[in-house]
């Protein structure tokens, strides 16, 4: 879009700078000459400025987005991962908080290790 604003108003720029290359050419008052110079010395360095402007936040503007891109392209796999993760630990067995309860679970841990022992070595 600045490119778009710069590139409607080129031609008024470079049509008063011919306007007054013209009017140096055609004068003789050095006053005038002077004021002319001064003017559009003014408006080609004002000119000039706003395109090193513009260049400067479109290149601020692209690398922003490269930034963007490559976190998206990094936090999307992790979030679909985390998601994932997290519907795997919604659905496991919570730890038992009392003595009694935590006994039972190692009893039943110890009994479901012998039993894989047991079929590992049938085989």
């Amino acid at each position: 879009m600045i490119q778009r604003m710069i590139d409607d108003h080129k031609s008024s720029v470079e049509s008063a700078h011919e306007t007054a290359r013209d009017i140096l050419a055609h004068t003789d008052d050095p006053r005038e000459k002077r004021l002319v110079s001064s003017d559009i010395d003014k408006l080609m360095t004002h000119w000039n400025t706003i395109n090193t402007t513009a260049a400067n936040q479109l290149a601020a503007v692209e690398a922003a987005l490269t930034a963007s891109n490559d976190y998206h392209s990094k936090a999307d796999p992790f979030s679909e991962w985390l998601d994932s993760t997290e519907k795997k630990i919604a659905g496991l067995e919570t730890a038992a908080a009392s003595t009694s309860a935590i006994q039972e679970q190692i009893a039943l841990q110890r009994v479901t290790s012998l039993i894989l022992l047991l079929l590992l070595f049938k085989k």
